[in-house]
């Protein structure tokens, strides 16, 4: 039986550690997506995003009447048109539409309808779509998941998802326990209190500044020289407890700490080549 916890933005992230145990995943939609296709027995060959937006400008092209909607974007740009409505589209579908619009819409609606006739044949299925198959599979099959815990509240979620919670063990994950709290009387434990009170929707107070060595605040001219302060200052004590929380230029954060000799964050984009690249500089130093 697997245990999961669920987030809306966890494809990809590290924002957990590693723990020594089996069957425990941490996953984004992409990887829940895998984890119950996979075993309700759904899975398919996923083309890429570009495969799917060329697919839709063949069904835009297709119901070209001189008169739909979209046409001047499409003759001006074939491709971002295709792949704006294409994001519409799915979008729809992770919020429970169902590929049909009753007859009384707009004629911007009705052109959707039209197009989605073609689409459905021709485009491959997006996330929304994906999850209405397993929404329809859940009825007659059970996953091997024991539970699990959602790292967003339950209305954050599309209703395509809500829907297969609902046929699932999910629950709230817990908030954070009092042993990853700061000591009490510092900065940081206020700051960790007021946030507390903001994820639970109760009124919070601004937290007053005061140095008490529990917070600090660096501020760098440029991200080279915060990537590289960064990598010095980790350094300087190796052992210590650290969270890294890089929202950009996680390339040059890894670039900075492998100069510095520091084992890297994994924060760069992905790339299909950086395995290799990792392996060489091992392999000399082995």
């Amino acid at each position: 039986m697997q245990r999961v916890r669920f987030g809306l933005k966890l494809d990809g992230e590290r924002g957990w550690r590693a723990i020594n145990a089996l069957g425990v995943s941490t996953v984004g939609p992409l990887g829940m997506l895998q984890l119950l296709e996979t075993q309700l027995g759904l899975t398919r060959v996923a083309p890429s995003q570009a495969e799917r937006i060329v697919q839709m400008r063949e069904c835009l092209l297709a119901v070209q009447s001189g008169a739909r909607f979209y046409e001047r974007s499409f003759a001006s740009d074939e491709m971002g048109t295709a792949a704006t409505l294409l994001a519409w589209r799915d979008e729809w579908y992770e919020h429970g539409w169902d590929g049909v619009f009753p007859p009384s819409v707009s004629r911007r609606l009705s052109d959707m309808a039209e197009i989605e006739d073609r689409a459905r044949h021709l485009v491959a299925p997006g996330i929304g779509q994906r999850v209405r198959d397993i929404d329809g599979m859940l009825a007659t099959r059970t996953p091997q998941v024991q539970s699990i815990d959602l790292v967003d509240p339950l209305e954050a979620y599309p209703l395509a998802w809500r829907r297969v919670l609902a046929r699932l063990p999910a629950m709230q994950a817990d908030g954070p326990s009092s042993s990853a709290h700061a000591s009490r009387g510092t900065l940081l434990r206020e700051i960790q209190e007021q946030l507390g009170l903001m994820q639970r929707g109760q009124p919070t107070r601004p937290v007053p500044w005061r140095d008490d060595g529990s917070v600090r605040i660096f501020r760098a001219e440029t991200q080279l020289a915060a990537a590289q302060w960064i990598a010095s200052d980790l350094s300087c004590a190796p052992d210590a407890d650290r969270l890294f929380v890089i929202e950009q230029a996680g390339g040059m954060v890894d670039a900075a700490m492998g100069a510095a000799d520091q084992a890297l964050l994994g924060a760069s984009e992905p790339s299909a080549f950086r395995p290799a690249l990792q392996l060489l500089p091992l392999v000399a130093r082995l």
